[in-house]
Protein backbone atom coordinates (compact mmCIF):
# COMPACT_ATOMS: atom_id res chain seq x y z
CA UNK A 1 0.00 0.00 0.00
CA UNK A 2 1.04 2.99 -0.69
CA UNK A 3 1.10 6.72 1.69
CA UNK A 4 -2.39 7.57 0.08
CA UNK A 5 -3.68 4.17 0.71
CA UNK A 6 -3.19 4.94 4.29
CA UNK A 7 -3.74 8.58 4.94
CA UNK A 8 -5.34 11.33 4.37
CA UNK A 9 -2.97 13.86 2.50
CA UNK A 10 -4.71 16.39 3.63
CA UNK A 11 -4.68 15.93 7.31
CA UNK A 12 -3.39 18.52 9.42
CA UNK A 13 -1.67 16.36 11.71
CA UNK A 14 -0.08 13.76 9.27
CA UNK A 15 1.56 17.09 7.42
CA UNK A 16 2.92 18.05 10.64
CA UNK A 17 4.52 14.45 11.30
CA UNK A 18 6.07 14.66 7.54
CA UNK A 19 7.26 18.78 8.94
CA UNK A 20 8.70 17.11 11.75
CA UNK A 21 9.90 13.77 10.97
CA UNK A 22 12.11 16.06 7.85
CA UNK A 23 13.48 18.47 10.49
CA UNK A 24 14.55 15.71 13.13
CA UNK A 25 14.52 12.61 11.70
CA UNK A 26 11.89 11.11 13.99
CA UNK A 27 8.38 11.88 15.18
CA UNK A 28 5.33 10.89 17.29
CA UNK A 29 1.53 11.82 15.95
CA UNK A 30 -2.10 10.82 16.27
CA UNK A 31 -3.40 10.75 12.87
CA UNK A 32 -6.52 8.87 11.15
CA UNK A 33 -5.74 6.07 9.06
CA UNK A 34 -7.73 4.22 6.39
CA UNK A 35 -8.47 0.46 6.16
CA UNK A 36 -8.38 -1.47 2.88
CA UNK A 37 -12.40 -0.98 2.89
CA UNK A 38 -11.70 3.04 3.02
CA UNK A 39 -13.14 3.02 7.01
CA UNK A 40 -10.75 5.93 9.40
CA UNK A 41 -9.54 4.75 12.33
CA UNK A 42 -7.63 6.71 15.07
CA UNK A 43 -3.90 5.33 15.80
CA UNK A 44 -0.59 6.75 16.84
CA UNK A 45 2.32 6.96 14.40
CA UNK A 46 6.37 6.70 15.20
CA UNK A 47 8.04 7.43 12.39
CA UNK A 48 11.79 7.60 12.15
CA UNK A 49 13.66 8.38 8.52
CA UNK A 50 17.70 7.77 8.03
CA UNK A 51 19.60 7.25 4.59
CA UNK A 52 20.42 3.43 3.78
CA UNK A 53 22.74 1.83 1.26
CA UNK A 54 23.35 4.59 -2.25
CA UNK A 55 22.08 7.83 -0.10
CA UNK A 56 18.13 6.70 -0.57
CA UNK A 57 16.21 8.04 1.87
CA UNK A 58 14.05 5.64 3.75
CA UNK A 59 11.73 5.57 6.73
CA UNK A 60 10.64 3.08 9.18
CA UNK A 61 7.32 3.59 10.76
CA UNK A 62 4.82 1.92 13.59
CA UNK A 63 0.93 2.33 13.89
CA UNK A 64 -0.68 1.62 17.10
CA UNK A 65 -4.29 1.76 16.85
CA UNK A 66 -5.48 3.85 19.62
CA UNK A 67 -9.48 3.13 19.56
CA UNK A 68 -9.04 0.83 22.44
CA UNK A 69 -7.27 3.08 24.41
CA UNK A 70 -10.15 5.67 23.57
CA UNK A 71 -13.05 3.20 25.11
CA UNK A 72 -10.67 2.80 28.50
CA UNK A 73 -10.17 6.34 28.67
CA UNK A 74 -13.76 7.07 28.18
CA UNK A 75 -14.77 4.12 30.72
CA UNK A 76 -12.12 5.39 33.22
CA UNK A 77 -14.02 8.66 32.43
CA UNK A 78 -17.55 7.33 33.42
CA UNK A 79 -15.93 5.12 36.77
CA UNK A 80 -14.52 8.28 37.49
CA UNK A 81 -17.79 10.35 37.20
CA UNK A 82 -19.81 7.48 39.05
CA UNK A 83 -17.21 7.62 41.62
CA UNK A 84 -17.73 11.68 42.09
CA UNK A 85 -21.21 11.05 41.92
CA UNK A 86 -21.04 8.65 44.95
CA UNK A 87 -18.33 10.80 46.98
CA UNK A 88 -20.96 13.55 46.17
CA UNK A 89 -23.68 11.35 47.58
CA UNK A 90 -21.60 10.16 50.68
CA UNK A 91 -20.90 14.11 51.37
CA UNK A 92 -24.23 14.95 51.39
CA UNK A 93 -25.20 12.41 53.20
CA UNK A 94 -23.00 13.21 56.05
CA UNK A 95 -23.44 16.72 55.94
CA UNK A 96 -27.00 16.02 56.22
CA UNK A 97 -26.40 13.90 58.96
CA UNK A 98 -24.16 16.66 60.98
CA UNK A 99 -27.06 19.07 60.39
CA UNK A 100 -29.78 17.00 61.86
CA UNK A 101 -27.12 16.40 65.03
CA UNK A 102 -26.79 20.06 64.89
CA UNK A 103 -30.13 21.27 64.94
CA UNK A 104 -31.18 17.99 67.77
CA UNK A 105 -28.16 19.39 70.07
CA UNK A 106 -29.55 22.98 69.44
CA UNK A 107 -33.49 22.01 70.30
CA UNK A 108 -31.83 19.89 73.62
CA UNK A 109 -29.86 23.00 74.50
CA UNK A 110 -32.81 25.39 74.03
CA UNK A 111 -35.09 22.90 76.23
CA UNK A 112 -31.89 22.90 79.20
CA UNK A 113 -31.91 26.82 79.09
CA UNK A 114 -35.73 26.84 79.49
CA UNK A 115 -35.81 24.39 82.36
CA UNK A 116 -32.79 25.65 84.20
CA UNK A 117 -32.62 29.39 83.60
CA UNK A 118 -33.60 29.90 87.21
CA UNK A 119 -30.27 28.42 88.60
CA UNK A 120 -27.82 30.97 89.02
CA UNK A 121 -24.00 29.93 88.65
CA UNK A 122 -24.57 26.63 87.96
CA UNK A 123 -26.64 26.89 84.60
CA UNK A 124 -24.56 29.53 83.84
CA UNK A 125 -21.09 27.26 84.16
CA UNK A 126 -23.02 24.38 82.44
CA UNK A 127 -24.45 26.36 79.27
CA UNK A 128 -20.74 27.56 78.62
CA UNK A 129 -19.61 23.95 78.68
CA UNK A 130 -22.11 22.58 76.34
CA UNK A 131 -21.73 25.51 74.25
CA UNK A 132 -17.62 24.70 74.34
CA UNK A 133 -18.76 20.87 73.77
CA UNK A 134 -20.92 21.94 70.39
CA UNK A 135 -18.39 24.19 69.24
CA UNK A 136 -15.41 21.69 69.35
CA UNK A 137 -17.37 19.08 68.05
CA UNK A 138 -18.28 21.27 64.75
CA UNK A 139 -15.02 21.91 64.44
CA UNK A 140 -14.02 18.21 64.62
CA UNK A 141 -16.68 17.36 61.83
CA UNK A 142 -14.73 20.37 59.92
CA UNK A 143 -11.33 19.12 60.06
CA UNK A 144 -12.94 15.47 58.99
CA UNK A 145 -13.98 16.69 55.99
CA UNK A 146 -10.84 18.67 54.97
CA UNK A 147 -8.77 15.38 55.40
CA UNK A 148 -11.36 13.55 53.64
CA UNK A 149 -10.54 16.04 50.67
CA UNK A 150 -7.13 15.90 50.55
CA UNK A 151 -7.12 11.95 51.01
CA UNK A 152 -9.12 12.04 47.75
CA UNK A 153 -6.76 13.96 46.03
CA UNK A 154 -3.99 12.08 46.65
CA UNK A 155 -5.72 9.00 45.51
CA UNK A 156 -6.76 10.89 42.38
CA UNK A 157 -2.90 11.37 42.05
CA UNK A 158 -2.09 8.07 42.74
CA UNK A 159 -4.23 6.62 39.83
CA UNK A 160 -3.54 9.75 37.42
CA UNK A 161 0.52 8.28 37.91
CA UNK A 162 -0.44 4.62 37.23
CA UNK A 163 -2.44 5.49 34.32
CA UNK A 164 0.42 8.13 33.20
CA UNK A 165 2.89 5.49 33.37
CA UNK A 166 1.61 3.48 30.45
CA UNK A 167 3.18 6.29 28.17
CA UNK A 168 6.55 5.26 28.51
CA UNK A 169 5.94 2.51 26.51
CA UNK A 170 5.96 5.33 23.54
CA UNK A 171 9.72 6.57 24.48
CA UNK A 172 10.54 2.91 24.16
CA UNK A 173 9.23 1.66 20.97
CA UNK A 174 10.95 4.99 19.78
CA UNK A 175 14.23 3.59 20.93
CA UNK A 176 13.62 0.21 19.85
CA UNK A 177 13.56 1.49 16.17
CA UNK A 178 16.42 3.34 16.50
CA UNK A 179 18.39 0.47 17.37
CA UNK A 180 17.21 -1.85 14.94
CA UNK A 181 18.39 1.12 12.47
CA UNK A 182 21.25 0.99 14.39
CA UNK A 183 21.96 -2.84 13.59
CA UNK A 184 21.66 -2.36 9.91
CA UNK A 185 23.46 1.11 9.11
CA UNK A 186 27.24 0.43 10.11
CA UNK A 187 27.98 4.43 8.68
CA UNK A 188 25.09 5.73 11.13
CA UNK A 189 25.28 3.51 13.84
CA UNK A 190 26.74 5.43 17.10
CA UNK A 191 24.25 8.68 16.00
CA UNK A 192 21.04 5.94 15.73
CA UNK A 193 22.68 4.82 19.15
CA UNK A 194 23.06 7.97 21.05
CA UNK A 195 19.31 8.84 19.85
CA UNK A 196 17.85 5.53 21.30
CA UNK A 197 20.19 6.18 24.65
CA UNK A 198 18.48 9.92 24.66
CA UNK A 199 14.85 8.11 24.31
CA UNK A 200 16.01 5.25 27.24
CA UNK A 201 16.97 8.54 29.12
CA UNK A 202 13.88 10.40 28.86
CA UNK A 203 12.00 7.21 29.65
CA UNK A 204 13.83 6.67 33.09
CA UNK A 205 13.53 10.46 34.06
CA UNK A 206 9.39 10.23 33.78
CA UNK A 207 9.28 6.98 35.60
CA UNK A 208 11.57 8.57 38.06
CA UNK A 209 9.43 11.89 37.93
CA UNK A 210 6.22 9.80 38.68
CA UNK A 211 7.36 7.87 41.54
CA UNK A 212 9.17 10.99 43.60
CA UNK A 213 5.69 12.91 42.74
CA UNK A 214 2.97 10.66 43.80
CA UNK A 215 4.33 8.71 46.00
CA UNK A 216 3.82 9.94 49.83
CA UNK A 217 5.86 7.41 52.09
CA UNK A 218 8.83 8.78 52.42
CA UNK A 219 7.32 11.95 53.37
CA UNK A 220 5.53 10.33 56.43
CA UNK A 221 8.41 8.44 57.30
CA UNK A 222 11.44 10.65 56.97
CA UNK A 223 9.57 14.24 57.28
CA UNK A 224 9.43 16.85 54.79
CA UNK A 225 13.10 18.29 55.59
CA UNK A 226 14.91 15.10 54.61
CA UNK A 227 12.46 14.25 51.12
CA UNK A 228 12.69 17.93 50.16
CA UNK A 229 16.57 17.91 50.28
CA UNK A 230 16.20 13.78 48.43
CA UNK A 231 14.06 15.88 45.80
CA UNK A 232 16.51 18.52 45.49
CA UNK A 233 19.45 16.11 44.79
CA UNK A 234 17.81 14.48 42.13
CA UNK A 235 16.49 17.33 40.03
CA UNK A 236 20.06 18.53 40.28
CA UNK A 237 21.26 15.73 38.62
CA UNK A 238 19.20 16.41 35.93
CA UNK A 239 19.11 20.23 35.52
CA UNK A 240 21.43 22.94 35.24
CA UNK A 241 20.53 24.25 38.70
CA UNK A 242 21.74 25.09 42.35
CA UNK A 243 19.45 24.40 45.11
CA UNK A 244 20.31 25.42 48.12
CA UNK A 245 18.42 23.87 51.63
CA UNK A 246 18.80 25.32 55.38
CA UNK A 247 15.66 24.08 56.51
CA UNK A 248 15.12 23.37 60.69
CA UNK A 249 14.47 19.67 61.45
CA UNK A 250 12.95 20.36 64.57
CA UNK A 251 9.81 21.79 62.89
CA UNK A 252 8.79 18.23 61.75
CA UNK A 253 8.58 16.64 64.62
CA UNK A 254 5.66 18.63 66.17
CA UNK A 255 3.21 18.91 63.40
CA UNK A 256 1.04 15.90 61.85
CA UNK A 257 1.50 13.95 59.13
CA UNK A 258 -1.20 15.63 56.71
CA UNK A 259 1.10 19.31 57.39
CA UNK A 260 4.33 17.41 56.15
CA UNK A 261 2.35 16.28 52.77
CA UNK A 262 1.18 19.68 52.43
CA UNK A 263 4.70 21.40 53.03
CA UNK A 264 6.36 18.84 50.61
CA UNK A 265 3.63 19.36 47.92
CA UNK A 266 4.47 23.34 48.12
CA UNK A 267 7.69 22.83 47.88
CA UNK A 268 7.32 20.72 44.92
CA UNK A 269 4.89 22.61 43.17
CA UNK A 270 6.93 25.85 43.28
CA UNK A 271 10.27 23.41 41.70
CA UNK A 272 8.62 22.43 39.17
CA UNK A 273 7.38 26.11 38.18
CA UNK A 274 11.12 27.38 38.45
CA UNK A 275 12.11 24.79 36.55
CA UNK A 276 9.01 24.94 33.59
CA UNK A 277 8.73 28.74 33.02
CA UNK A 278 11.86 30.57 35.43
CA UNK A 279 15.04 29.21 33.92
CA UNK A 280 16.86 30.00 37.26
CA UNK A 281 20.63 28.87 37.76
CA UNK A 282 19.75 28.65 41.64
CA UNK A 283 17.18 28.18 43.88
CA UNK A 284 17.28 28.49 47.98
CA UNK A 285 14.44 27.13 50.39
CA UNK A 286 14.51 28.08 53.95
CA UNK A 287 12.42 26.64 56.40
CA UNK A 288 12.12 27.72 60.10
CA UNK A 289 9.43 28.53 62.97
CA UNK A 290 8.85 31.75 65.48
CA UNK A 291 7.42 32.34 68.44
CA UNK A 292 3.54 31.81 66.12
CA UNK A 293 4.83 30.93 62.80
CA UNK A 294 6.08 28.16 60.87
CA UNK A 295 7.70 30.27 57.77
CA UNK A 296 8.59 28.41 53.95
CA UNK A 297 10.33 30.47 51.77
CA UNK A 298 11.33 29.57 47.89
CA UNK A 299 13.62 32.26 46.22
CA UNK A 300 15.01 32.25 42.93
CA UNK A 301 17.19 33.93 40.41
CA UNK A 302 15.17 33.42 36.90
CA UNK A 303 13.26 35.62 34.60
CA UNK A 304 10.51 36.68 37.41
CA UNK A 305 6.94 37.91 36.22
CA UNK A 306 4.64 40.99 37.09
CA UNK A 307 2.35 39.43 39.46
CA UNK A 308 -0.41 42.78 38.33
CA UNK A 309 -0.34 41.27 34.53
CA UNK A 310 0.33 37.50 34.45
CA UNK A 311 -3.30 35.56 35.47
CA UNK A 312 -2.42 33.01 38.24
CA UNK A 313 -2.31 29.70 36.84
CA UNK A 314 -2.77 26.22 38.14
CA UNK A 315 0.17 25.89 39.61
CA UNK A 316 -0.16 29.38 41.78
CA UNK A 317 -3.71 28.19 42.85
CA UNK A 318 -2.61 25.00 44.06
CA UNK A 319 -0.27 26.40 46.11
CA UNK A 320 -2.28 28.49 47.93
CA UNK A 321 -5.05 26.54 48.06
CA UNK A 322 -2.95 24.07 50.18
CA UNK A 323 -1.76 26.84 52.10
CA UNK A 324 -5.12 28.00 53.01
CA UNK A 325 -5.75 24.39 53.88
CA UNK A 326 -3.92 25.20 57.50
CA UNK A 327 -4.88 28.62 57.08
CA UNK A 328 -1.51 29.75 55.89
CA UNK A 329 -0.66 32.54 53.77
CA UNK A 330 1.09 32.47 50.72
CA UNK A 331 2.52 35.55 49.14
CA UNK A 332 4.94 35.85 46.09
CA UNK A 333 7.26 38.43 45.18
CA UNK A 334 8.31 39.06 41.75
CA UNK A 335 9.01 41.50 38.81
CA UNK A 336 10.21 40.46 35.57
CA UNK A 337 14.23 39.70 35.32
CA UNK A 338 14.78 39.86 38.87
CA UNK A 339 13.37 36.21 40.11
CA UNK A 340 10.55 35.75 42.31
CA UNK A 341 9.85 34.75 46.36
CA UNK A 342 7.40 33.01 47.33
CA UNK A 343 6.74 33.25 51.28
CA UNK A 344 4.41 30.80 53.24
CA UNK A 345 3.32 31.22 56.88
CA UNK A 346 1.95 28.94 58.57
CA UNK A 347 -0.06 29.57 62.24
CA UNK A 348 1.72 27.12 64.68
CA UNK A 349 -1.04 25.85 66.20
CA UNK A 350 -3.13 24.66 63.08
CA UNK A 351 -0.30 22.26 62.05
CA UNK A 352 -0.89 20.06 64.75
CA UNK A 353 -4.37 19.35 64.37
Amino acid sequence: MQMADIFEPVDQNFKRMLLQRSRSGHAIENVSAKKKGGKCFPCQIISVEFTGENHIKKAISTLVDRREGIRNQKDIDVRREKQADTEMVLAQSKSDAILNRLVALEHKLDSEISAKEQLQSTADFKDIAFKNELANEIKGKENEIANAVTDAKELERTDLGMELHDNVNQLLVASRLYLEIARKNNAKREMYLDRSSEYIMTAIEEIRKLAKGLVNDAVKNLGFCASIEDMAHDIMEVHPMKIFCSMDAAVHTPVNAKFNLAVFRIVQEQLNNIIKHANASEVKIDLAQNKGHIVLSISDNGSGFDIKKKTPGIGIQNIKSRAESFQGNARFVSSPGKGCVLTVLFPVEKSKG
